[in-house]
């Protein structure tokens, strides 16, 4: 029996599925260009404070998250977490919310149901770090990611 290959979840179930799971949280919910851009306030535990983060996705692409509020992250020692991607727009870095090698993101998931959760793991993971200064959740192996 043939296997059909699930196609890509288009950027308007993208939108849609976003706007049904967060409805309250969502800034700013676009598509233009065939990029679905998405500002969402976020609060890992109800002791945390609330960020504001910018999720950008295009299909064919690994979604791509940064942080926008608070306007910095926290060092320690001179050092950012080390879970960071290189600089990106206005200086700031991507979240690594997922290892790439890992095959862990296709266009058949939902951001909404797999990245959104993600990278609420990684602030919660974050806010831990700047309190114990180390990461606690697994990681996958790395190189040196410079800040």
């Amino acid at each position: 029996m043939a296997k059909f290959k699930e196609q890509a979840k288009s950027l308007i179930q993208q939108k849609i599925r976003l706007q049904q799971l967060y409805p309250s949280l969502i800034d700013s919910l676009y598509i233009q260009k065939g990029v679905l851009t998405c500002i969402i306030r976020l609060q890992p535990t109800q002791h945390s404070i609330e960020y504001k983060v910018l999720v950008k996705f295009r299909i064919g692409y690994w979604p791509s998250a940064r942080i926008l509020e608070p306007k910095e992250i926290a060092q320690i020692n001179g050092h950012k977490p080390h879970h960071l991607y290189n600089r990106y727009e206005n200086g700031k870095e991507r979240l690594c919310v997922f290892y790439t090698k890992g095959h862990e993101w296709n266009d058949n998931m939902f951001i909404a149901e797999a990245y959104i959760p993600w990278i609420i793991t990684w602030l919660s993971a974050y806010e831990i770090w700047q309190i114990a200064g180390v990461w606690v959740y697994p990681e996958a192996p790395h190189g040196d990611i410079k800040d």
